[in-house]
């Protein structure tokens, strides 16, 4: 497999030493693989195409997985969002082939438009790896959200702007707000203007030379900026939270897409092996007892050969007429290697490649 293995996803990893333990015996199964590895190779353009956009796919069959047990950081769900995408445009440039195969293959992908939309407009461009910090989703999605985060960053200056708006509203410019950690915010008036209280203010406390009141505003504003950040995190988990509960709804159709990534996966894995090192596509042939193998070579050991040094070919040819083969000569002279070479080929041909 380290040699063969061209994938570039960890499902296609995954199902590619599937695929070497499991050899397909239908001839037409092989047959419907060769083809389509043949197209890919034959297409330049494509098969760049389509490595580049498996290189941006994460391993989307954990992550839907991690989003079900409700185990996903924001990261998780970028990293979601980002593989559907990438998904997308892969399929669409193996669809943008005339091959039967490909389109067989590709035209049941799920259309995830509308999830991944969702969630760009919802997360943030790089998402933090903890819920809680406040800044997971964009402004403008959930509006408490926002308010909350405007409580914090905003305070002061929704402290001056009432306090303005008292001043404004009296006409009394000495009017102050306040606040201190045993009764929290407060409107201060000096007993001087005692007199001019509105009936809505309600007495706190009262000083030597002041008063001090609290109004429905002020208790508003107090509780937003009290309590902003621990509600702030509170909504923001629970937001997350549902989040991830709708996501999971594709659940099924992520892991049917996930197949077919690592499928299209392994399948260009065999055709960028076939152009690295000049393989060619066998002929398979049903109910025969012929094996005709022309200028075979090991896959492993050419590959393990020094610099400079080529892999001298060997062909088999086994029919009806002769089953068996007697392979004799010293030790060291590359009797096993042969023999594990037919192995390798005929196994080679039966998965695909």
């Amino acid at each position: 497999a380290k040699f063969l293995d061209k994938t570039l996803t960890a499902m296609g990893a995954r199902l590619f030493r599937q695929w070497i333990v499991r050899p397909l015996r239908n001839v037409q199964a092989i047959e419907d693989r060769l083809n389509t590895v043949e197209v890919l190779l034959n297409n330049a353009a494509l098969l760049e195409n389509v490595r580049k956009d498996l290189s941006a796919i994460s391993d989307v069959e954990r992550l839907i997985t991690k989003i079900c047990t409700k185990r996903a950081n924001p990261r998780d769900v970028s990293a979601l969002k980002l593989s559907l995408q990438s998904a997308g445009l892969l399929i669409a440039a193996l669809k943008s082939s005339q091959h039967e195969n490909l389109h067989i293959l590709t035209h049941s992908f799920p259309d995830f438009s509308n999830l991944t939309n969702q969630l760009d407009s919802w997360f943030v461009e790089h998402p933090p790896v903890h819920v809680g910090s406040g800044s997971v989703f964009r402004e403008g999605v959930f509006p408490e959200l926002d308010q909350l985060h405007d409580a914090l960053n905003n305070g002061k200056a929704w402290l001056a702007s009432y306090q303005e708006s008292l001043r404004s509203s009296t006409g009394i410019s000495t009017v102050k707000v306040g606040f201190n950690s045993v009764f929290g915010y407060y409107i201060e008036l000096s007993n001087v203007h005692k007199d001019k209280t509105p009936n809505t203010w309600i007495r706190k406390q009262t000083l030597a030379n002041a008063e001090r009141y609290i109004t429905p505003e002020l208790k508003t504003i107090e509780d937003k900026l009290l309590n902003a950040e621990e509600k702030a995190s509170g909504l923001e988990q629970k937001l997350y939270q549902e989040t991830l509960q709708h996501i999971a709804e594709y659940a099924s159709a992520v892991q049917e897409s996930s197949m077919m990534i690592a499928t299209i996966d392994c399948l260009q894995s065999f055709a960028q092996t076939a152009r690295d090192y000049s393989y060619t596509k066998p002929n398979i042939v049903e109910h025969s007892a012929e094996l005709e193998i022309k200028k075979g070579r090991h896959p492993v050991v050419e590959r393990l050969l020094p610099s400079g040094k080529s892999y001298i070919p060997n062909s088999t040819s086994m029919n009806e007429q002769a089953y068996i083969h007697i392979v004799t000569g010293p030790n060291m002279a590359g009797k096993s290697v042969y023999l594990r070479q037919v192995g390798l080929i005929v196994l080679m041909a039966h998965i695909g490649s």
